[in-house]
């Protein structure tokens, strides 16, 4: 990448010779992706490295997101900055309104894992995302919190924060599931009283059990247990 060409222009030219590859599938597999170039998440995640390199603020505020692989690219930029924590959540935060589909929502939650550190911090910003009503700001912080916050000190506030949470569209609802069964797969007693007990509508029930029993991690004792919690839903 050249040093004294325009950031957005150089990284712009990179990405047009990387372009061609997975436009298809990509389509195929993320419904919403908007302008693809069909670049494989390796390429992009080692020109992320290289603007991270040279200068990622100026690259953050100056990527105009036109493509679904400059999008990713904000996500991947972000997620692997070491810079000031205020800044980054707030450039977090500032994206969280844009995402349109699962791999952005998910790439932007997954890579953000500075916030491990300042988890304080991190709760404050997404909190406001546990009553929304909005499709990707619940999955946004449903990621958020199986990807950061499924821990032992956690446990107990993530476990109130998915309970109330809209899963009327489908990919909130997808998102929601996913955590419970993070739950199930780290804490299988926590996670098999909540699903005992919770206020989750039945489809989303049924998918965060499913969703467990295909882990490999969920001993063939708890799957029996939660076959029977399944059989007794309405």
């Amino acid at each position: 990448m050249a040093d004294n060409a325009p950031i957005v222009e150089d990284v712009r030219k990179e990405l047009q010779a990387l372009a061609g590859k997975t436009t298809d599938f990509t389509k195929m597999i993320v419904p919403g992706s908007q302008n693809v170039l069909g670049i494989r998440l390796p390429d992009l995640r080692k020109l992320a490295r290289q603007i991270i390199r040279g200068n990622p603020r100026e690259y953050l505020r100056s990527n105009p997101q036109e493509y679904y692989e400059e999008r990713l690219l904000q996500c991947f930029v972000l997620g692997g900055m070491k810079d000031d924590f205020s800044y980054l959540l707030n450039e977090f935060q500032k994206e969280i309104p844009f995402v349109d589909n699962w791999a952005v929502n998910d790439a932007l939650c997954m890579d953000f894992k500075i916030c491990r550190k300042h988890r304080e911090e991190t709760w404050r910003a997404i909190k406001p995302l546990f009553r929304s009503h909005q499709e990707f700001e619940v999955r946004v912080a449903a990621v958020m919190l199986l990807c950061h916050f499924v821990t032992e000190d956690c446990l107990e506030q993530v476990i109130s924060a998915l309970d109330g949470m809209d899963t009327s569209a489908y990919y909130a609802m997808m998102g929601v599931a996913w955590a419970v069964s993070e739950i199930v797969i780290k804490f299988p007693d926590a996670g098999i009283d909540y699903l005992k007990n919770c206020h989750l509508d039945a489809k989303t029930k049924r998918k965060a059990i499913a969703k467990s029993l295909e882990s490999f991690r969920v001993s063939a004792e708890d799957k029996e247990i939660l076959r029977a919690i399944r059989a007794e839903i309405k």
